[in-house]
Parts: structure tokens; sequence; C-alpha cells
């Protein structure tokens, strides 16, 4: 878990590292069709981590063969930043706050949400739209991946490379 959590902080500092090579314009503002601010994509970020901060046991994680294979399929997904919708309303950006502030505030969740993950409990904590219910472990390899394809969205939106 140790070097799933030194993951999640690298991806987080890659955000905050790059806000510098945004264009000034699309730091609140959206760089086209269908796609969010560099605000917004930090703010969704901040929100996937909170909610899962705020999960209460949902009971064992126990997984279909249809949903182990979906593991494969979102990870694929995520690693090539192919675009797909928003699977549930409640982790949409509001646009309202600054980026300093989320930034702020992500940091501040993170060691609750390292703790919180590192529990030794194996019941289920996420209940993802796709991956069924998801214990603390497969949480972090969700938030990784999350991280991971909203990287390379970013990279790809914003032109960072």
């Amino acid at each position: 878990m140790e070097e799933r959590f030194r993951s999640l902080e690298h991806k987080r500092y890659w955000f905050k590292e790059n806000v510098k090579k945004v264009k000034a314009e699309h730091l609140y503002n959206s760089p086209g069709q269908d796609e969010w601010s560099y605000a917004s994509v930090i703010e969704h970020l901040v929100i996937v981590e909170r909610e899962i901060l705020s999960a209460k046991n949902l009971g064992a994680s126990k997984h279909s063969l249809k949903e182990k294979f979906m593991f494969y399929m979102v990870g694929g997904v995520m690693t090539f930043g192919i675009k797909v919708p928003v699977p549930t309303e409640k982790v949409i950006p509001t646009g309202k706050k600054t980026l300093e502030a989320l930034f702020d505030e992500w940091a501040e969740i993170r060691p609750r949400l390292f703790s919180f993950l590192e529990e030794d409990n194996d019941c289920a904590i996420l209940k993802h739209p796709i991956l069924g219910l998801c214990n603390r472990s497969e949480t972090a390899w969700f938030l990784d991946k999350h991280l991971l394809y909203h990287q390379v969205r970013a990279a790809r939106v914003f032109k960072l490379r």
C-alpha cells in the first residue's frame, strides 16, 4: 500500500506543478467542447477523494466474473486516457473554488484518506458503478488509475507534454 500512496502523492504533485504550464484562460474556463477547465479537473479529483473518505462499510467485497473482467477494462481505459462520461452526478465539479483552495483541500484530505485506506478491513467502502463493491485495496487501485486517467487527459487537453 505504501507504494500505491507514493504513486498517488506523486500524481497529485504532478497536477500542482503543471498549473504553471496551463494557459491562463484554461485555468478556470473550458479549453473546448465537453472538456473541463484545469480547476474543474482538480475539483473533481478532490470531490472523489472526499467522497471515499466519507464512505461507510458496505458489506463484503465480492466480485462477479464480469466485475473482475471490468477491472482490466477500466484499468486499460484509464491508462490510455480514453474519454468516458462521468458515471455519477455527485462527483461533477461546481467551478466555485480557486485552484489555491482546491490544492489546500487536497493536501488536507490526503493524510486522512491514506490513514483510512490503510485500515485492516476487507469490507467494501466504494460502490463503483462499473466495478461494483470495492474494498480499501481495490479503492486505492482505482484512485491511482483515476489520477493516471486525468493526468493523461490533462496532458493531452492542456498540451502539458
